[in-house]
């Protein structure tokens, strides 16, 4: 089964923040196809850190 970006901005939504690892795990997907999801969805998303202390969330409007 083919992952979307889509599916990848669904578990943030629920997740709150996450890191790789968690991205992994909840969409069953290898860490290169994260990487490649998490660049698809562009600006949605918001990086926190460097590394492998790397964390993911939605980036929302402020208005």
């Amino acid at each position: 089964m083919a992952v979307s970006s889509t599916q990848l901005v669904e578990v943030l939504e629920r997740r709150g923040i996450a890191y790789s690892s968690d991205l992994q795990s909840d969409l069953h997907i290898s860490q290169a196809t994260v990487s490649r999801l998490l660049k698809a969805a562009g600006r949605r998303i918001y990086r926190l850190g460097k590394g492998r202390n790397t964390r993911y969330s939605l980036l929302h409007p402020l208005f």
